[in-house]
């Protein structure tokens, strides 16, 4: 039987069998996570680790700020579904800022910015480092959830010096 196979008795049904973590999994948990920090630079190596114990903010206490992002981490994690009480899987972001704040958040609304963003400008780490602000989407649903706004890169003294004098 396979990780993630489906079974019952020898036909389909809707029943997912796993295998519950064991000891080994330790060892590849690299596999499960994205980082654009260098972890041979010990400052971000420290940062790296600060971001896998959790985040310094939450997306509510940054929602509607502009945010200078120069690199990010994703990790593969399991949230509770309040719906059905399953447990399912999610994506953990961290976005870090030019100046080390880590903003935590399983948003599946600032993953798809954050790929969006990727795919048009390139992998992280960005510089000079990226300009986005979390925002409240109303869904069609009338619901609402967070994405990223893209609002460009952040520019230089010298860059904003020389825009103004045009």
């Amino acid at each position: 039987m396979l990780d993630g196979e489906i079974v019952d008795g020898s036909k389909a049904s809707d029943v997912v069998v796993r295998l519950a973590p064991g000891a080994g999994d330790l060892a590849n948990a690299g596999k499960s996570m994205y980082t654009s920090l260098d972890k041979k630079i010990p400052a971000e190596l420290a940062l790296l680790v600060r971001c896998m114990e959790s985040g310094d903010k939450c997306t509510d206490d940054v929602l509607n700020q502009v945010l200078n992002i120069e690199h990010i981490l994703a990790n593969n994690i399991e949230k509770l579904n309040k719906a059905t009480g399953e447990l399912e899987p999610g994506t953990r972001i961290v976005l870090i800022t030019e100046e080390g704040t880590t903003i935590g958040t399983t948003s599946k609304g600032i993953y798809r910015s954050l790929q969006s963003i990727i795919s048009l400008i390139g992998t992280p780490p960005f510089r000079p480092a990226i300009q986005v602000r979390i925002k409240n989407s109303p869904t069609k649903s009338g619901y609402s959830c967070l994405v990223l706004e893209f609002l460009g890169f952040k520019l230089s003294v010298e860059e904003t010096t020389k825009k103004k004098g045009k």
